[in-house]
């Protein structure tokens, strides 16, 4: 008896401890189901006022393009209806007889901007030729846009120098620079502003006193080819320095195919 009482009450004391939990999960589910709801209604409150916004902000922008319109209308009526300002034109005859009398010419500058409307009218009156009651004459005169293009000046002198190079121990041009030296040419020619500066170098090989030569020789071939094509020898400054500016260090034959050379530079006079 005693174990069935026992028993009994742990039944019991489990089915409270059942209920109570069932009691707390209800709890916890119907809170959870308020707050999404809540969510919800919040949701939709801020959709209500973004729609409310959206439909102020087009009635707002419907009445301004409305304004504008009429705004714009009652341009275009000041302009081209009857209270426009263009001048009555009077009849032939009353032209005929102003135009018999004589006018001084007044010259004078007028000034058109590039965009003219079709209806626009060039407006001539004078004063001293019109009776008070007169009524102003409507000129319609062709009207010609001419552009003036001018080419700004090249500055030869901003172009790099040209280099002429030279074989080992020679002075001789070589055909592949004599296209080059003919523009050099062309330019001198047409710029009594400019003259070439000619410097003649070498490289490091041979003795001094040969280089000083050989690099004065190349350099005064170079001026008598300009010269032959038809260039003013006041025109030309022929210099050399041998080997002592070398544009590229070294004993190396890359170096010395560099430094053999003959350097042209246009310049003003």
């Amino acid at each position: 008896m005693a174990d069935t009482a026992s028993a009994n009450v742990a039944d019991i004391r489990l089915n409270d401890a059942l209920n109570a939990n069932n009691d707390r999960q209800l709890q916890q589910i119907s809170a959870a189901t308020a707050a999404e709801q809540d969510v919800r209604r919040r949701q939709s409150v801020k959709q209500d006022d973004l729609l409310r916004h959206y439909v102020s902000e087009f009635a707002s922008l419907k009445g301004d393009i409305q304004r504008l319109q009429r705004s714009v209308n009652t341009n275009d009526r000041g302009n081209w209806g009857s209270n426009t300002i263009l001048p009555v034109v009077i009849p032939p005859a009353q032209i005929q007889q102003l135009a018999a009398v004589p006018v001084r010419s007044i010259k004078d500058t007028v000034y058109l901007k590039d965009t003219i409307r079709i209806r626009d009218t060039i407006t001539l009156t004078k004063k001293e030729i019109l009776e008070p009651e007169a009524l102003p004459v409507q000129v319609i005169a062709p009207v010609e846009k001419v552009t003036v293009v001018k080419q700004a000046a090249f500055d030869y002198t901003a172009i790099p120098a040209d280099i002429i190079l030279f074989e080992l121990g020679k002075a001789t041009l070589q055909p592949v620079y004599q296209e080059r030296l003919d523009y050099i040419a062309g330019i001198l020619m047409h710029q009594p502003g400019l003259q070439a500066s000619i410097t003649g170098h070498t490289d490091k090989s041979g003795s001094p006193e040969i280089n000083k030569i050989l690099s004065l020789k190349r350099a005064q071939n170079v001026t008598a080819y300009l010269v032959e094509k038809g260039v003013a020898p006041s025109s030309l400054r022929t210099h050399s320095v041998s080997f002592l500016e070398p544009v590229v260090a070294g004993n190396s034959s890359s170096a010395s195919s560099q430094n053999r050379r003959v350097v042209i530079k246009i310049i003003n006079k």
